[in-house]
C-alpha cells in the first residue's frame, strides 16, 4: 500500500492542485493525508472525486489556518477526529486490518503536549499494526 502524507499549505491554488495530481497519477497512492489544506469540507470533497479517491474524511479548516484532509481508495471505520488528527482503521472485507493516525501537531508550544497526550490514547485504542503520519511541529532544540 503507498501512503502519502503532505503539509500543503493551502491546496485551493490551480497550480497546487495540478501539482498534486500529477503526484497522484506518478505514485498511485492508496491513501492520502493532507495537512494544512486551509480550505473547508466542500471544496475538499470536489478535490477527493477529481483526484480519483472514493473515501474520504475532512476537517475544515479554522478560517485561513489548519484544515485536514484524509482520502483512501478503499474501505475505513473513523475512529475519532480533531482539529488536529484523523483516526481511522483500514478495513479489507469490512474486516478491520490497520490503523492510521494522521497527525497535526499544535504550532504553539504550550498546546503540544495534549497532542501527545491524544496520540499515547490512540496508540492504545486497537490492537492492529499503526502508522501514525503527518506534521508533528515538534521543535527538537531552541537554537
Amino acid at each position: 500500500m503507498i501512503c502519502i502524507s503532505w503539509n500543503y499549505r493551502g491546496v485551493g491554488r490551480p497550480r497546487a492542485v495540478r501539482a498534486i495530481r500529477d503526484l497522484i497519477r506518478r505514485e498511485n497512492p492508496n491513501l492520502l493525508f493532507l495537512i494544512e489544506t486551509k480550505k473547508r469540507d466542500r471544496f475538499m470533497k470536489r478535490l477527493k472525486w477529481k483526484l480519483g479517491f472514493h473515501n474520504g474524511v475532512f476537517v475544515s479548516a479554522d478560517g485561513t489556518r489548519g484544515g485536514l484532509a484524509l482520502y483512501l481508495k478503499r474501505d475505513v471505520d473513523l475512529s475519532s477526529y480533531s482539529r488536529f488528527h484523523i483516526d481511522v482503521c483500514i478495513e479489507e472485507n469490512r474486516v478491520p486490518i490497520w490503523q492510521f493516525t494522521g497527525f497535526y501537531g499544535a504550532p504553539v508550544e504550550a498546546e503540544s503536549r495534549q497532542g501527545w497526550d491524544m496520540l499515547r490514547l490512540l496508540a492504545g485504542r486497537h490492537n492492529l499494526p499503526w502508522l501514525c503520519s503527518g506534521d508533528f511541529n515538534e521543535i527538537m532544540w531552541r537554537h
